[in-house]
């Protein structure tokens, strides 16, 4: 991968890590709406999104209403979260003219798959997320290609281990 693909990966990283902290939007009246009251009106397809291995991937797909570049938005390694953690950021984005794929990872939220046990060291996680994750972040990517609105893949946003992926990629 380029040097320039990896800062500006990067650079969507740190893009979407601080939107999330700050989604508060003004209405035409001034008024400040909070991001969980718009979450209720995401307006998504659910995915699902076929890793090399057959393993299926429970994924989003927020349209934009016109053809526009895509996103891939890759999540942390909290077991207790999962693809809702980017609603109120996607949806923003698919009302700007991105095309936004979101998916859980394989063990996580409604995907199929199960979570590792037993790793012992950050060294065997990355390992791990670089042999079985990396082809469902393919994957993911391959879906989103595949949806006609969408006129280039710009990059990725990320948190957490996503990062690592995506600098991987």
């Amino acid at each position: 991968m380029h040097q320039s693909t990896r800062l500006q990966i990067l650079a969507i990283a740190l893009f979407a890590t601080t939107a999330l902290s700050a989604l508060d939007v003004a209405s035409s009246d001034g008024a400040s709406t909070p991001g969980r009251e718009r979450a209720a009106a995401a307006d998504f397809q659910a995915i699902e999104i076929r890793a090399a291995d057959g393993v299926l991937l429970a994924g989003r797909y927020y349209s934009s209403p016109r053809p526009g570049p895509g996103l891939l938005f890759l999540n942390m390694c909290d077991p207790a979260e999962d693809q809702s953690q980017w609603t109120d950021l996607a949806t923003q984005l698919a009302g700007r003219g991105f095309h936004v794929v979101t998916f859980d990872y394989r063990g996580f939220g409604m995907s199929g798959g199960s979570m590792p046990s037993g790793l012992k060291s950050l060294d065997e996680a990355i390992n791990y997320w670089r042999t079985s994750w990396i082809e469902d972040v393919e994957a993911a990517f391959r879906v989103l290609a595949t949806y006609p609105d969408v006129i280039s893949i710009r990059g990725m946003a990320a948190a957490s281990c996503g990062v690592v992926m995506a600098v991987e990629m």
